[in-house]
């Protein structure tokens, strides 16, 4: 759980960070770079959403699995 804790902050770190050099390529009128550091952007946002959700759902599963066990244990 810590480990996708860490690389939910990695990769929403590397979001901001070419968030960042592209706004920075954006004001220097180098479009083609810009839209590079657009897409690792997006990309490492995405990562960062799927670790976050990968998470939810193994929680739930976690919790629909004790549930099944309780209704088991009352029949």
């Amino acid at each position: 759980m810590i480990l996708r804790r860490q690389m939910k902050r990695f990769w929403m770190t590397v979001s901001w960070a070419s968030f960042i050099v592209g706004v920075v390529l954006l004001y220097r009128r180098d479009m083609d770079q810009a839209f590079i550091a657009g897409v690792i952007g997006s990309l490492a946002w995405f990562l960062s959403y799927r670790v976050q959700m990968r998470e939810l759902v193994a929680q739930a599963d976690e919790q629909s699995e004790q549930d099944g066990k309780v209704h088991s244990n009352e029949e």
